[in-house]
């Protein structure tokens, strides 16, 4: 995941409001995946599950990738020029352009999709609106649902920053998805450290207020 920051427009709130949730119980099979903001305390024990993004894949730039077609109403034509596809390639494809072909968000967010290094500076400063951006991402060297350790949380984002959200997006090059989170949401860098010995990372956290 990464997280692009735009600086504060004025003097914004540090402090970091907690809430009790007793009761409120995850699934069972969301537990390892969706957290709490209130579990994000130096010191706390965090059960989750990293998935590895797909590091071995390069943006095109935008004179070969406005070439190629980019919407399901294309799948067919995309999938015969990256064939052979077996069925889970064809899968991911077919997913990651419905995403983007549909990239809504609620309480008016927006999202969008980058398949080129020149669209995503232009989807970043246009969603931002600024062109003086931080960038911050994950490094995650393990992949699977272990238990860790937070040896530190630092907050990213105040009230009066915004931030945009990018995830990578299963397809034959470089795709990010994206969406803008603040006001209705916090960013935060930390820390994991592993309890069996797997090597620590630092990640990021995204808390939507609006859930």
């Amino acid at each position: 995941m990464l997280g692009i920051l735009a600086p504060p427009q004025g003097e914004g709130h540090k402090h970091i409001h907690r809430h009790e949730h007793a009761h409120v119980h995850l699934p069972k099979a969301m537990r390892d995946v969706f957290f709490f903001e209130d579990d994000l305390v130096t010191g706390s024990a965090l059960t989750t599950r990293i998935r590895l993004t797909i590091t071995d894949l390069n943006f095109l730039y935008q004179d070969a990738s406005k070439h190629l077609p980019f919407s399901s109403k294309n799948f067919t034509d995309i999938i015969n020029m990256f064939g052979p596809a077996s069925l889970t390639m064809a899968d991911d494809i077919a997913w990651t352009l419905k995403q983007c072909d549909h990239a809504e968000m609620v309480h008016g967010e927006i999202a969008g999709c980058a398949t080129s290094i020149e669209s995503f500076v232009e989807l970043v400063v246009s969603s931002l609106g600024t062109n003086n951006v931080r960038a911050f991402s994950s490094g995650a060297p393990n992949e699977g649902v272990a238990n860790y350790t937070l040896a530190s949380v630092n907050l990213l984002t105040n009230d009066s920053q915004s931030v945009l959200v990018c995830h990578d997006m299963p397809y034959p090059y470089k795709v990010f998805y994206c969406y803008t989170a603040a006001p209705i949401s916090r960013a935060y860098q930390l820390k994991l450290v592993s309890d069996v010995g797997l090597p620590s990372m630092d990640a990021l956290a995204v808390c939507h207020l609006n859930t």
